[in-house]
């Protein structure tokens, strides 16, 4: 319980009430799934979701596996990936190469914004790549 002092009274009121003000539920917005299949990635391949406003807790959650080379795992939003497409060196919300793991990333919900989720290659030679993303509201 939260109390609020004003003047000489207090107001008492639930704190999850005032938490849930102007937020959505998971109701509102079911969770994306963004892939779950093995890829074949000479290159790389983009993922492209959007996080609307105010929904409670969104996180990228997945794993990659490769029996070759590490993949780059790079979330963008869509300003860091638009320097990314000019090949302008930047920011990523996450960056990291891996053979083999898993993500579970927190992101941002103030406003509505795109992201990019990125598998690269950089080895440059082809491989098979197994990977489960799904964006989640709680």
């Amino acid at each position: 319980m939260l109390s609020i002092a004003i003047g000489s009274g207090t107001i008492f009121a639930q704190s999850s009430a005032l938490g849930s003000l102007n937020r959505a539920s998971s109701k509102e917005h079911p969770p994306i799934h963004l892939c779950r299949e093995s890829l074949s990635l000479a290159t790389s391949r983009v993922f492209e979701f959007v996080v609307p406003a105010n929904v409670i807790s969104p996180r990228l959650t997945g794993m990659i596996a490769t029996q070759s080379s590490k993949i780059e795992v790079l979330v963008f939003n869509q300003q860091q990936y638009a320097a990314f497409r000019k090949g302008e060196p930047g920011d990523a919300v996450f960056a990291n190469e891996i053979r083999s793991g898993n993500i579970d990333l927190a992101l941002s919900s103030i406003r509505e914004q795109k992201y990019y989720l990125v598998l690269n290659n950089s080895s440059r030679h082809p491989q098979t790549v197994w990977a489960d993303f799904t964006v989640s509201f709680e």
